[in-house]
């Protein structure tokens, strides 16, 4: 694994695979999984208008999940720029954490890295069940999300800016194993 805070995921140009949360992907590159802060607002306000268009997060809003205590927020970097993030907000009351934004620039897209970056998400909320919102027509997001054990429990008509519903999916955990303390 790495440096306190960092991830390295990394495999040989080849079938070699990883393997997490049962599935193997095939991983053509070296990329980090490491925690995001405030000095990243720029680089994620980017990659949230590539991924989500008019669905991105504000600016200010963004700040927020950055600096929020409890909050959980990775990013996934190739030599230090970022390609992809995650943020999760673990509602202990509720027992249940919620994936509030997961974004990997195009380019890197089915290498594995939104894969990465759920299951660490996952496992440091330290939530009994996981929740996030798809769009409804998002369907690589949504076959992912399945083979990962999610399945749809709501739909939030009309969601999104465009007026397209979000599907609300969720997944119970096994026994959590206490990680749950943000990346503050």
């Amino acid at each position: 694994m790495g440096v306190k805070g960092k991830l390295l995921f990394s495999k040989q140009l080849s079938t070699a695979g990883s393997i997490i949360s049962g599935i193997v992907i095939p991983v053509q590159s070296e990329y980090l999984i490491e925690n995001a802060n405030w000095r990243d607002l720029g680089a994620l306000n980017t990659l949230e208008k590539v991924c989500f268009g008019e669905d991105a997060w504000p600016y200010l809003e963004l700040l927020g999940l950055l600096t929020f205590p409890g909050v959980v927020r990775l990013k996934a970097t190739v030599r230090r720029e970022m390609i992809g993030f995650i943020s999760g907000d673990a509602r202990r009351a509720e027992k249940t954490g919620w994936i509030l934004t997961l974004g990997v620039l195009p380019a890197w897209r089915r290498r594995g890295v939104a894969l990465a970056l759920l299951a660490e998400c996952e496992r440091r909320m330290g939530m009994p069940q996981v929740k996030l919102t798809v769009r409804r027509g998002n369907l690589p997001a949504i076959r992912l999300y399945e083979k990962l054990g999610y399945q749809q429990v709501d739909i939030w008509s009309k969601y999104y800016r465009s007026g397209e519903d979000g599907l609300v999916l969720a997944k119970h955990l096994p026994a959590a194993n206490g990680a749950g303390h943000g990346s503050g």
